[in-house]
Order: structure tokens, then C-alpha cells, then sequence
């Protein structure tokens, strides 16, 4: 199934630029790899910026209309078929880092996934098209203990497992994460799901270099240089040795 991701000004995305068209799988992984939406437009913008000089008198009245600065939307398009006779075009959101992050959080809410399957059923049946979920995982999703890591970790896994529907099953379960969170505003956001992620990168970093620092660090102990993985005392030991200590508790040599 082939999608483009195209810059839109307008509600019915007939002015649109066409950045990339590829197979929805191909083209969600792409996007997946951006930050957001700038990184999209920083990567495209030899194509972008001569089309916003094209249409600047549209955004100019977009703009007078609102009082704020418009450049448009990045968003995933598909052609869904001809309402004579013109061809309908279903929008879709554009899948980044975050939102893969946030996954396996957004997950972890029941009222979100049963939320998922009650949109599936409505996705399946405006479109014509078969359903992301089966009745089998439909089953687990209602039934399963959403205390139980374990529970959780296999729908999770089950619906990640599918390529061809796992991007447009995520779309839904964002969606309906959104939709909980209006009642749940305890939820966090998805901008704080992956900002914790960073935050915790970071110190899982920071802890890596510190143990591979002290891992470098050299010491003498009786003319000979060890690392600090190699010697045969314990560090504290050695930082507190002096003459009259002895570490492996047998006194000096006689």
C-alpha cells in the first residue's frame, strides 16, 4: 500500500507537496527515525521552501485569518477510493521517535487498549477493510491483569510482532491514549514518556563512561601496574594503604 508523506496547507490536502511516497511500512520506519516534524522539514527544505514561496499568497490569508504564522503540516496521506468525482484522501499522522518510546508505556493502560479495539472496529467498518486486531488478541486485551508484567508484556509483544498492521495499530493506540487522557489527566503525555526516556539514556550513559573511566585507571601495588580490574586488592584497600597495612592479613615479609 503506498503513502506519501507530503507537506499540506490546506483541510482537504489538495495543495500538498509530495517529500517522500514509499510502502506504508517503508515510509512509517522513515519517519520514525525524526525527532519531529522540523527535523522532516530541515531534511526536505531544498523542496519546501520554493513551495511555500509559490502558495504564499494562501498562506498569507491563512495567516490574517488565524493571527499566527503558518507554514503548513507534515502529515502521511493515502488515496482511499473516488467520491465522484473527486478522490478521497484519508490524512494520517506522521509516527517519530517518540511516539515508538511511548509504546510500551501507552500499553501498560487498560483503558487505553480497550479504547484500541473499539476504534479498530470503527476504523474497519468507515473503511471497508479488515480489522489490525483478531479475536484472539480482542480476548486478551479485555481480559488480561494489567498489573501482571508479564500479561502486559505479551500484548505488547503480540502486537509488535505484526509488521503489516504494527505502525497503523499504533496510530489507534495513540489515539485512544489521547482520548483517555481527556478524562485521566494523571496520564502523562507522550512529550513526558519520552523525555523521562531521555533523561534515564542519559544517566545509563553517564554510568557506562564512569565505569569505563575507572575500568582505564591504572595503579602501582609493589612496583608492578595493574588496571583497576586487575589488581588484587580492593580499591577502598588501596586508597587507605599505608605501610604498616597489609590487605591479605598476613603482615609484612620476613
Amino acid at each position: 500500500m503506498q503513502r506519501t508523506l507530503s507537506l499540506v496547507l490546506d483541510e482537504e490536502c489538495r495543495i500538498a507537496l509530495t517529500l517522500k511516497e514509499d510502502d506504508n511500512i517503508e515510509l512509517d520506519k522513515f519517519t520514525s527515525h525524526f525527532e519531529n516534524s522540523d527535523e522532516i522539514r530541515e531534511k526536505f527544505k531544498t523542496i519546501i521552501e520554493p513551495y511555500l514561496i509559490q502558495h504564499q499568497n494562501f498562506i498569507k490569508s491563512v495567516e490574517h485569518k488565524t493571527g499566527k504564522k503558518y507554514r503548513g503540516s507534515i502529515v502521511i496521506l493515502e488515496a482511499i477510493g473516488f467520491k465522484e468525482p473527486i478522490l478521497e484522501i484519508k490524512k494520517m499522522r506522521v509516527l517519530y521517535k517518540k511516539h515508538l518510546i511511548a509504546f510500551k508505556e501507552m500499553v501498560k493502560n487498560s483503558q487505553t487498549m480497550k479504547k484500541f479495539i473499539v476504534l479498530d472496529s470503527i476504523r474497519a467498518n468507515e473503511l471497508g477493510i479488515k480489522k489490525l486486531t483478531t479475536p484472539f488478541i480482542q480476548r486478551e486485551i479485555r481480559y488480561s491483569n494489567y498489573a501482571v508484567k508479564s500479561q502486559v508484556e505479551f500484548i505488547r509483544a503480540y502486537i509488535k510482532r505484526d509488521k503489516k498492521s504494527f505502525y497503523d495499530s499504533l496510530r489507534l493506540i495513540i489515539k485512544a491514549y489521547e482520548e483517555i487522557r481527556k478524562t485521566n489527566p494523571k496520564l502523562k503525555t507522550i512529550e513526558a514518556i519520552y523525555k523521562e526516556y531521555l533523561n534515564q539514556k542519559q544517566v545509563d550513559h553517564n554510568v557506562d563512561k564512569q565505569i569505563q573511566d575507572n575500568s582505564e585507571m591504572e595503579y602501582i601495588v609493589d612496583g608492578f601496574k595493574f588496571q583497576a580490574d586487575e589488581i588484587p586488592y580492593d580499591l577502598d584497600e588501596l586508597e587507605n594503604m599505608d605501610s604498616n597495612f597489609h590487605p591479605d592479613g598476613l603482615g609484612p615479609i620476613k
